[in-house]
């Protein structure tokens, strides 16, 4: 049901590109940001810190055996990079200033989930409910989140920036 002018879709195939531009693809991986977000719920006011964890997506090493090969060189330098990145917070004006009560809390809760984390694995949560300030089950999966996060790399340091409303 076409007309006589109308060409066959072709499929593009990834492959077929030379190996220097495969390589310029690569290249330009994007490294992409989150933000995992922890309101305190026992704050008057909105009060959040927020984990800043970057990453890079290598799923295209699954591709086949190629490109994996050809990817490979180039996504470890920037994999290596992002595992040596520091820790990054965000706090607000109003957690900034509870800061004696709160982030060192999470610090140490963060620390304490790593070594569980080293000890039994990433399938197993502790076992050891939270205590305050963040007991509750969203803070909890934070904690978890952030000493997921800071076991798949080797930071050094952290950095705790403090956002004026």
């Amino acid at each position: 049901m076409g007309t006589q002018n109308q060409r066959p879709l072709s499929s593009f195939r990834f492959l077929d590109l030379p190996t220097e531009l495969r390589l310029m693809v690569y290249e330009y991986l994007p490294v992409t940001t989150r933000h995992h977000v922890l309101q305190d719920p026992h704050s008057n006011t909105p009060s959040t810190i927020t984990l800043v964890a970057k990453s890079l997506s290598v799923a295209l090493l699954a591709a086949n055996r190629l490109i994996s090969e050809e990817a490979k060189q180039i996504l470890s330098k920037k994999l290596a990079f992002l595992k040596t990145e520091p820790l990054r917070f965000i706090a607000d004006a109003t957690s900034a200033m509870n800061y004696d009560a709160t982030l060192p809390n999470i610090l140490r809760y963060i620390s304490t989930e790593r070594a569980h984390i080293r000890q039994h694995g990433l399938a197993t949560p502790s076992p050891a409910p939270l205590s305050a300030p963040y007991p509750t089950l969203p803070e909890s999966n934070f904690i978890r989140k952030c000493a997921v996060y800071a076991e798949a790399r080797s930071p050094r340091s952290t950095i705790i920036a403090v956002q004026q409303h």
